[in-house]
């Protein structure tokens, strides 16, 4: 069986943030989707499929902190970029930093 490709694997996150997307905005309807503790709830949404992606295994609170700085990133850096793909390739990038045992987010996204 080969290898996914970085931008299958890219593809497939983007797939499962969109569905953490979904189920949020279900989840949340009644305030039409306001959550500000909105990291929390996607991070134990994605725990366990985005570990199985990235092969790492991931921690509820590093991985609500990765998101709440992917969020205030791509603010300032690609506010009209798609937010699933933006993050894909993000987590992909901090995921090999994580395996590495360094701190989720340091400098700046590559270009």
């Amino acid at each position: 069986m080969r290898e996914k490709s970085v931008e299958d694997r890219q593809q497939e996150l983007a797939n499962l943030l969109r569905a953490a997307g979904h189920a949020h905005h279900q989840a949340f309807i009644a305030v039409n989707g306001d959550d500000p503790e909105w990291p929390e709830w996607y991070a134990r949404y994605l725990a366990a499929p985005l570990a199985h992606i990235l092969g790492t295994p991931l921690r509820t609170a590093q991985l609500a902190a990765t998101l709440r700085d992917l969020d205030d990133e791509m603010r300032r850096v690609a506010p009209s970029a798609e937010w699933t793909l933006y993050y894909a390739v993000r987590l992909l990038e901090i995921a090999g930093r994580w395996k590495a045992g360094v701190a989720p987010i340091s400098g700046q996204p590559s270009q």
